[in-house]
């Protein structure tokens, strides 16, 4: 199982071997959420002229609900996928085997129906704010 904790700047990565934290197979890589939220940003302003907040793109990525122009919603998530696929590769290059796992985890990556989750990033996990 891998853990992966994705902060603001960087993405810390730790195999747990039975459920115990293997400390000779942790990675940690410079993917945090503000380059995915800044270039999404970009990316609206880009492809609509609008700007947008990192209030709004985070409420959009989480599936929560934000009056925002339809257009720019659909480039936050694009951006979102983008960013799970960049995540997952770069995973994936540190040498973390993100294909073995549970068939309960595999689950929890697709939508009530067993369809895949569309639009959402796999997971995202917000640096804890005070």
């Amino acid at each position: 199982m891998l853990l992966m904790d994705i902060g603001g700047w960087t993405v810390d990565l730790m195999r747990l071997d039975n459920g115990i934290p293997n400390a000779s197979a942790c990675r940690s890589l410079e993917l945090g959420m503000i380059l995915c939220i800044d270039e999404a940003k970009e990316q609206v302003r880009r492809e609509t002229g609008l700007s947008v907040t990192d209030a709004q793109v985070e409420r959009v990525l989480a599936g929560q609900s934000c009056s925002m122009d339809e257009n720019a919603r659909s480039v936050i998530q694009k951006q979102g996928r983008i960013y799970t696929e960049a995540l997952l590769s770069a995973a994936m290059e540190a040498g973390f085997d993100l294909k073995a796992g549970s068939d309960a985890g595999r689950r929890s990556l697709r939508d009530p129906a067993g369809n895949p989750a569309p639009g959402r990033p796999v997971a995202v996990f917000y640096p804890f704010r005070r």
